[in-house]
């Protein structure tokens, strides 16, 4: 369950995930800068801080950019699904 607590497998997939972000020094080899892209950002993110945002912006200047300001890191109050579900049938459709 989302409200549930974090058991010990789940803290132990969370710290790996963390490391690997950690060492992230660009996109994976072989990205292409001519996909299509959405970048979803929650305004109120705990975890990911807005400067870690703001580079992945940077980095990918012609993404198309869904923001919820005021939805935490699980985006769970925010109308994520259909937002997402309307980008993937305008970009599809071009």
């Amino acid at each position: 369950l989302a409200d549930a607590p974090v058991g010990p497998l789940g803290r132990a997939r969370l710290r790996e995930d963390l490391a690997r972000l950690a060492a992230c020094t660009g996109m994976p080899p072989g990205w292409r800068d001519d996909i299509p892209v959405l970048l979803v950002e929650a305004g109120a993110d705990g975890i990911v801080e807005p400067e870690a945002r703001a580079l992945l912006r940077e980095r990918l200047p012609s993404a198309e950019l869904c923001y919820f300001p005021q939805a935490g890191h699980g985006l769970l109050q925010a109308p994520l699904i259909p937002r997402v579900l309307e980008w993937l049938e305008r970009t599809l459709s071009a």
